[in-house]
This record gives structure tokens, C-alpha cells and sequence, in this order.
């Protein structure tokens, strides 16, 4: 497991010990206890730390002390030089108030800025999310492949990204080939164009056999024409011989528009 920040780090602590940790979030939490023993001494810290601030410590008096006021009650009487010990350590209480009520004030801040942590780590990472996802639907670009006379059913679709020069393509319910034919998808670019084609101005870009149900789906590369999607006339799907689809004699089986210019 990698590394995370030491802020993150410290949110996750923070978010166990108040128990406002989303499920995947505990579950990676306790997935770094177990490769990080240490942590649990910070959880521990931060645990005294909570209890403090609802909690008081319970202090029993000393003995001597408890048998001195009870000798004074029973007398009835104060004497001078036992008071003033109380006295001082009536001093001494009333003195440590301040850096125990400071302690519990720290700790209650430190608390309510781990919330807020939490929290604004939370919409970061949706926000990232969010961004992330609407970035990938803005560079892709998708083809849809029609046919004549065949099933509404029969579709295949192909989805690029040009940054990165890779596709999903994508096929439904395409009939079953012989075991000599593939089906074979060209980029189609014309003639006049600084790309290496075949003499149809196409360009070989994958292929591919269908299932028994007819179906495909896999992750394929796409040539540089796809950087520059308006180079781009056709998306077509040919039958062509297993031992040489590249010589792309077989006649279109689906394609997109005749003209697809700027996508």
C-alpha cells in the first residue's frame, strides 16, 4: 500500500476515533493498522485525548488528609496549622483549573478541526472525482456503426480517447463468423492525407471475432488519425480471410456515416 500525506494520515486517525469514517474509508483505515503498527498508538492518543474532553479524572484524597478532617469534625475543631495546607491546596486545585480546562479547550478544537478535515478532504475528493469524470467524457469521441437489413439488436459502437490514442470498441449480437473470416474495423481517411493507408485510404485498426452470443468488448489502440478526429470520413466494419485482413477485399458490413468530419 502506498504512502498517503501525513494531513490524510491524520484526517483517517481523526475520523476512526470520532467513528465518521465512510465504509471504504474504514476498511483502507484498518487495512494501514495492520501494516502500521504505530498508528495505533496515535489512535490511542487522540482516544485520551476525546475522553478527557467529557470526562474528569477521579483523584480519591490521601489518607493522612481524610484522617485529619475527620479528627477536626469529630472535635469540632480547626486547628490553624492544618488549615493552611488546605488553604494551599485549595491554591494548588483552583491554579491547575486553568491548564486542565486548557487541555480540554485543546483538545475540543483539535477535535472540531478534524471534522472539518474530514469534511473538506470529503468534497476535495468528490470535487476530484466529479472533474475527473467530466474531463473523460469531454475527450472521448464515439462512433456508432449501423448496417443495412440487419436487427436492431445486431449495433456496435466504438468510444476514443484521443489523448491517450485508445478505444473501446464495443459489439453486439454481430453474426458468428466461420472460423476462416474475422471481422476486421478500419479507419477510413481518404487518400490525400499525411497517413499511411491502403489504396481504399484506409487504415487497419483491429481485428476481432465475436462470441458465441455475438458479442465484443475489449480495449483496442487507435491509429494518429483519431488525434485529429475531422481527418477522420468513415468508422467501417468489414469481413475479411483470418490469414489476411489487411487486404481489405471484403465489402462494408456496418459503418458510420459517410462523412463524419469534426466530432
Amino acid at each position: 500500500m502506498s504512502t498517503l500525506p501525513s494531513d490524510c494520515e491524520q484526517l483517517l486517525i481523526s475520523g476512526y476515533v470520532l467513528g465518521n469514517l465512510s465504509p471504504a474509508e474504514a476498511l483502507l483505515f484498518e487495512e494501514m493498522l495492520s501494516e502500521n503498527p504505530h498508528l495505533i498508538d496515535q489512535v490511542t492518543t487522540m482516544q485520551q485525548a476525546l475522553d478527557l474532553t467529557y470526562t474528569s479524572p477521579e483523584i480519591s484524597p490521601p489518607v493522612a488528609l481524610r484522617d485529619r478532617v475527620l479528627t477536626a469534625a469529630n472535635a469540632q475543631k480547626v486547628d490553624v496549622a492544618t488549615a493552611k495546607p488546605a488553604v494551599n491546596n485549595l491554591e494548588a486545585t483552583t491554579s491547575s483549573k486553568p491548564k486542565l480546562l486548557g487541555k480540554i479547550l485543546g483538545a475540543i478544537a483539535s477535535a472540531t478541526i478534524a471534522i472539518l478535515g474530514i469534511a473538506n478532504y470529503r468534497l476535495w475528493r468528490t470535487i476530484q472525482t466529479v472533474q475527473t469524470d467530466v474531463d473523460s467524457a469531454i475527450a472521448q469521441n464515439t462512433y456508432l456503426l449501423e448496417g443495412e437489413d440487419l436487427p436492431k439488436t445486431t449495433t456496435a459502437k466504438l468510444v476514443v480517447n484521443p489523448n491517450q490514442l485508445n478505444a473501446t470498441l464495443i459489439a453486439n449480437n454481430l453474426p458468428v463468423l466461420p472460423p476462416e473470416k474475422v471481422y476486421a474495423l478500419w479507419t477510413v481517411v481518404g487518400k490525400d492525407v499525411p497517413y499511411t493507408t491502403d489504396d481504399k485510404g484506409a487504415i487497419l485498426t483491429a481485428v476481432f471475432q465475436v462470441n458465441e452470443s455475438g458479442d465484443f468488448n475489449r480495449e483496442i489502440a487507435v491509429p494518429q488519425p483519431h488525434l485529429e478526429p475531422r481527418t477522420i470520413n468513415q468508422i467501417a466494419i468489414t469481413v475479411e480471410d483470418k490469414s489476411a485482413p489487411q487486404a481489405h477485399t471484403g465489402s462494408i458490413f456496418m459503418s458510420t456515416a459517410d462523412r463524419l468530419g469534426t466530432n
